[in-house]
């Protein structure tokens, strides 16, 4: 399995790196150091782990750290969306990154972040403060990231990664960004501080499972890399007595699913089907003028921004600035006779759930397995969500209606049925669920107008793009269950937390660092410190 470590630059024969740090290099009394590993899958991880192959991760954070059983990305798991929720703590909803590619039915502008020219232009798409952002008198460092905005000094090795990437070497990509730790030793040594931020970014893994699935020998190898990779550089910190006071970090942005590539959903040709006029890709136009005369013969703009999840915008009965009406996307959602059009979206082989936005607080969902309505309501400013089981389209309740498989067990069953909820209690009622978290996040990423009007989530091995061998970005646990782990001061060792959030990590680490503080001049986020629950987790030692 580990045969070719050696020939794309692998880790069997990988130096071990120097931190010769001069004696006036200032050390911060608490630092982070963290470890995103792109498209690490969970069960992937966890079958390494069990067969002894991840040492480092074993060592340093399973028995060393601090598990969150249930870890749950961002709706949708999605990379750009979730780096950006992971460094402002707030939702892809409320941030506007809603994935790799998205349309903005405002400006009528589609982004898209898969190209050399664009990848790191996401930096100027989202108004929230990140975490380097928040200390702009700490020494931060940003290593191999895309998104990096306020970071004191960001760090890659474009030329040659981008070598790497054209010829396919993505493990020496990911073996790239240790080295360029020593990189970070010598900018230490000119500044004369070491950074209280060190954010490694390790893309390999992810494009990986993408074009060879994760349940391939080549992603394997790919995370044994990674793990050797993240020992590198730890040895290197404990090596230069920087380890101590340091808090680790582990994570991913989602999950990774292998696909069959015969099993495309052919969703635009649906709409077609139905008498919409369909755009899909860039929208020409250096200018608003010039994209509207683009978009004026078409009806609808789908952006799937990842394998498997596709928003579908419909233009509204004026122009594009309006959404369209509520009786509008229900007719179009509702099955047709066969000479029309035929089965509704959700009966399409391979969808699992369809999602309408019926108002600022009001999704309408549906799956074969029925529909319902997801509301939000605000009471002493905090948000408060229910889900109600529907006839299909009908507004009447549907005792044998379960789109999300929410009712078994019987007392989560019991908990829905008794109406509202605050946001973490549907994160920890529904965190080991086939829909972790969904309640809150479906209504929250609704808020973005490059959301869409309709969000379709694939099942199974199914996507909405040709060509790929593995993906994400369905709201299945498979795709919205992540890796996460803390080790450090203060923590114990080998225990475990329930369930949490991505956008949780930003003020877990603000809190560490002593500066909590620095979110009340910025605006409100999604996230919460996790820090007092990492303290007091159970099984540890």
């Amino acid at each position: 399995m580990l045969g070719l470590l050696s020939i794309f630059g692998g880790c069997s024969r990988a130096r071990p790196l120097h931190l010769d740090l001069a004696r006036d290099v200032q050390r911060p009394q608490h630092s982070v150091v963290i470890f995103f590993v792109d498209g690490m899958d969970r069960t992937r991880l966890g079958e390494l782990l069990d067969q002894g192959h991840l040492p480092n991760i074993e060592r340093r954070f399973v028995e060393g750290g601090v598990a969150v059983a249930h870890a749950v990305a961002s709706l949708p798991p999605i990379t750009y969306a979730n780096t950006v929720s992971f460094l402002t703590g707030c939702f892809p909803g409320h941030h506007g990154i809603l994935g790799n590619r998205w349309f903005d039915r405002h400006t009528l502008e589609y982004r898209d972040y898969g190209s050399a020219t664009t990848f790191r232009t996401v930096n100027g798409h989202f108004r929230q403060a990140t975490l380097y952002e928040l200390l702009p008198d700490h020494f931060t460092v940003s290593n191999q990231c895309h998104t990096f905005r306020g970071a004191t000094y960001a760090v890659d090795s474009r030329h040659r990664s981008g070598v790497d990437w054209l010829i396919g070497n993505y493990i020496g990509v990911d073996r790239r960004v240790a080295l360029l730790v020593e990189r970070v030793g010598a900018v230490a040594n000119r500044v004369k501080r070491w950074p209280s931020v060190l954010l490694n970014y390790f893309p390999g893994v992810d494009e990986i499972g993408h074009r060879r699935g994760s349940a391939s020998a080549r992603y394997r190898e790919s995370l044994v890399n990674a793990d050797a990779q993240i020992g590198r550089i730890m040895n290197a910190l404990d090596a230069a007595g920087l380890a101590r006071d340091t808090l680790f970090v582990l994570f991913s942005d989602h999950g990774h699913v292998t696909l069959d590539r015969h099993r495309v959903i052919e969703a635009a040709d649906w709409l077609s089907r139905r008498g919409l006029r369909v755009h899909a890709g860039p929208v020409a136009g250096s200018d608003y003028a010039a994209r509207y005369r683009r978009l004026e013969p078409f009806d609808a703009v789908v952006v799937a921004g990842a394998p498997r999840r596709l928003a579908i915008h419909l233009r509204g009965a004026a122009d594009w600035s309006a959404r369209p009406t509520r009786d509008v996307v229900r007719r179009i959602l509702q099955p047709l006779d066969s000479a029309h059009g035929g089965d509704a979206l959700e009966q399409l082989p391979g969808v699992a759930l369809v999602c309408a936005r019926e108002g600022s607080d009001r999704i309408r969902i549906r799956s074969r397995n029925g529909g319902a309505l997801v509301e939000r309501r605000v009471r002493a400013g905090t948000s408060e969500y229910r889900l109600e089981y529907l006839q299909e389209n009908s507004e009447a309740p549907e005792p044998a209606s379960d789109p999300l498989g929410y009712r078994q067990p019987a007392e989560l069953a019991a908990f829905v049925e008794s109406g509202w909820h605050g946001s973490r209690e549907w994160l920890d009622r529904t965190a080991a669920t086939r829909f972790p978290d969904f309640v809150p996040q479906i209504v929250e990423m609704f808020d973005s107008p490059r959301a869409g009007d309709v969000v379709a989530f694939a099942a199974d091995d199914w996507g909405f793009e040709e060509g790929h061998a593995g993906g994400h970005g369905s709201a299945l646990a498979c795709d919205m269950l992540i890796p996460l782990y803390f080790a450090g001061p203060g923590l114990p060792r080998g225990a475990t937390l329930d369930a949490a959030r991505a956008v949780d990590v930003l003020p877990t680490l603000l809190e560490f660092l002593g500066e909590l503080d620095r979110l009340e001049r910025s605006g409100p986020i999604d996230g919460v410190s996790l820090w007092p629950a990492l303290r007091s987790a159970k099984g540890g030692s």
